[in-house]
């Protein structure tokens, strides 16, 4: 039986939506293995290299402004082309089919993480969100604990907390995600990019 794939056409209708897209209009992507970036600008994939100058002074400025970025990409000894990119790559690498700059406006960075540990958890312009409420990194690492379906108790062990405070905690938690349960919580970190399945 041959394999069935909606790659192709999933592809094309990207592509489709960001041709009638303004000039200054731009969707980031990251490409995992390698850190990389490509962008959507009118319906074509491009490297990051071939960024508008306009854009890449926006994505520098960005930069410049982030005192953790800069401070964490100090160690890194590269050129200053690739800490911009690595920075847009930690903030924007998604691809979210939703404009990362609108009409010459960056927009506000994604939940998208490269990893649990995710460099960008030291930069002052990330923040993750869930129904739009931010998180701590508190909140972000029992999210981590419930996917890798850790029990109640050993998320509390981990945390160094007694499992009723736990409870409080995750109680706090699922109000400000509008959440109810460890499912929803999950559902919600999944369809908001916080986490990958």
């Amino acid at each position: 039986m041959q394999n069935k794939s909606t790659t192709i056409t999933a592809i094309h209708q990207e592509l489709t939506i960001c041709k009638d897209q303004p000039e200054n209009t731009i969707e980031f992507f990251g490409i995992r293995k390698n850190m990389t970036v490509m962008f959507f600008q009118n319906g074509k994939a491009k490297k990051f290299k071939e960024l508008p100058k306009q854009m890449f002074n926006l994505m520098a400025n960005a930069y410049q402004r982030d005192t953790g970025a800069k401070t964490y990409f100090a160690t890194w000894h590269i050129p200053y082309i690739r800490q911009v990119e690595l920075f847009t790559y930690f903030n924007y690498g998604s691809l979210d089919h939703r404009p990362d700059i609108l009409n010459g406006i960056l927009q506000p960075c994604e939940n998208f993480r490269h990893s649990p540990d995710c460099p960008s958890q030291t930069f002052d312009s990330k923040k993750w969100t869930i129904n739009r409420t931010e998180l701590t990194p508190r909140d972000i690492r029992i999210i981590d604990m419930i996917a890798k379906d850790y029990q109640d108790w050993q998320i509390a062990n981990a945390l160094g907390i007694a499992v009723s405070s736990y409870n409080a905690h995750k109680g706090k938690l699922f109000k400000k995600t509008k959440t109810q349960s460890r499912v929803g919580l999950l559902m919600a970190s999944i369809r908001e990019k916080l986490i990958s399945c």
